[in-house]
Formats: structure tokens, C-alpha cells, sequence
């Protein structure tokens, strides 16, 4: 099964639109992250505390509880962020999509076999676009089984295809910064997604 060939321009407006569209999402975790860390810090201060003073034959209690809006130094990260809406349509990373992909080829099989026709048009792990940055990924092999799972579900569900989008060379990069983690190499949107 061959990769599909998509013209560098259109790649280059996938990657633009794409990038666009994760606007919010680093924010969103660096924000949630951040909070988390500092709610794990206070509570471990207070274990620490309680065992010192434990240690010393004393006992402390405390009944305080934590506020981490207030722990924050910096007041823009303070207001809580809204989740940006594509996030809850975003699959990220190769295990995930792949994941995605072969729970809706197993689905669709069953379907078919019971049925002899596919009823099931609930979308709960539908993907309807997998970009894929198969040339920043080393070794390519990591990937080499997306068109197959694309082709077999696409061939058991024509009427609702999966669109397999190979991106250009540096694309992980500015897909990673986009969505905030250190790697992201594969990202699918599912059908559920206002935007596709």
C-alpha cells in the first residue's frame, strides 16, 4: 500500500490552516500543567511537614485546603483557561490514531458480519483526518501501517472516507509547538469536528 501524493502547496495549506487551528491548545496545557505541578508541590510540602513533625513526636493538623489560583505567581495564568473546543476532537500521537483506527476496522467488521450491513453510524472513535509527518519520523516504519488501517476501513465504509494527509519535512516541529508536547507526529480529527 503506497503513501498518497499530495502537492507540496497543499501540504504547506494544511500545515498553515492546521497550525492555526491548535491556536489556544499550548496555552490550555502549559496552564493546566502548571497548576497541576504546583497543587502536587503544596501537597507534597504538607506530607513533609506532617512527617517532620510527626518525627518529632509533635502532631500537626491541618485543615486548610489548597487554592492553586492563589499559589500561581503570575496572574495571567491565574483566570482559569477554557479548553478550546478542537482539543475535544484532536488524537494525538502515532499510538493513538492508531488505536482510533484499528477500533473502527474491528467495529465495522463485526457490524458487517452480524448484520451484513454497517448500522453503526455512531462516530465515537471516527476519524475523518490523519496527518501524518512521515518524513520527520525516524524510522519510517513507526508509520508504515496507517495506509493499510486507512484503506481497510475506508474500503469497509466508503461512504464516510478517512483522508490520510502526509505533511512536509519540519512539520513535527510546528505541529509539537502548536499543541504543546515534545513530539507529535500523527494527529487525527475526528468527524465530530465543526472544522473539518
Amino acid at each position: 500500500m503506497n503513501w498518497p501524493i499530495v502537492a507540496n502547496n497543499v501540504q504547506k495549506a494544511v500545515l498553515d490552516t492546521t497550525v492555526d487551528l491548535l491556536s489556544g491548545i499550548e496555552d490550555y496545557r502549559t496552564s493546566h500543567n502548571r497548576k497541576r505541578r504546583l497543587a502536587q508541590q503544596e501537597e507534597s510540602r504538607k506530607r513533609r511537614k506532617q512527617f517532620e513533625a510527626n518525627a518529632d513526636r509533635l502532631t500537626v493538623v491541618s485543615s486548610e485546603t489548597i487554592d492553586v489560583d492563589n499559589a500561581l505567581p503570575d496572574t495571567n495564568l491565574t483566570t482559569a483557561l477554557e479548553r478550546p473546543s478542537v482539543s475535544k476532537h484532536l488524537i494525538v500521537g502515532i499510538n493513538e490514531v492508531t488505536r482510533r483506527l484499528e477500533q473502527k476496522v474491528y467495529a465495522e467488521r463485526v457490524t458487517r458480519v452480524a448484520l451484513h450491513s454497517c448500522t453503526d453510524k455512531s462516530p465515537s472513535c471516527s476519524l475523518a483526518v490523519i496527518l501524518v509527518c512521515r518524513s520527520d519520523i525516524n524510522p519510517p516504519i513507526l508509520v508504515d501501517h496507517l495506509p493499510h488501517l486507512v484503506a481497510a476501513l475506508n474500503s469497509l465504509r466508503p461512504e464516510q472516507p478517512v483522508r490520510l494527509v502526509p505533511l512536509q519535512p519540519g512539520a513535527e516541529t510546528l505541529l509539537s509547538q502548536a499543541v504543546g508536547l515534545r513530539r507529535a507526529a500523527v494527529l487525527g480529527f475526528d468527524v465530530r469536528s465543526s472544522v473539518i
